[in-house]
């Protein structure tokens, strides 16, 4: 079955005075034909990529795969000791644990 979009026309004025609706009707996947005068002169669509991969940053979170920060990172985060690992204990564990499951 193919995708089916929604097309909304608009003429510029209208389309200026609702600008927020058009945005949202764009953000779930719908485009906007702009009028200029009956004649188009423009189609606002969704950006490709975006939309999806905020939605899928959503989608994981609610899985509970995911936490979303409570804030910025520490100031001095970047400059705190790293932890050597040169056999590669630590990532496997981490493997391990991934492939046990939840």
């Amino acid at each position: 079955m193919a995708n089916v979009t929604t097309y909304i026309t608009a003429a510029v004025a209208e389309f200026r005075a609702n600008l927020g609706a058009h945005l949202r009707s764009v953000r779930a996947g719908g485009e906007v034909l702009i009028l200029d005068r009956g004649r188009p002169v423009a189609r606002l669509v969704p950006v490709e990529g975006m939309g999806a991969r905020e939605g899928r940053i959503e989608e994981l979170v609610r899985a509970g795969q995911v936490r979303l920060p409570d804030g910025p990172l520490a100031p001095d985060f970047w400059d705190r000791p790293r932890l050597e690992d040169p056999e590669g204990r630590m990532v496997q564990a981490i493997l391990e644990e991934r492939a046990e499951g939840p």
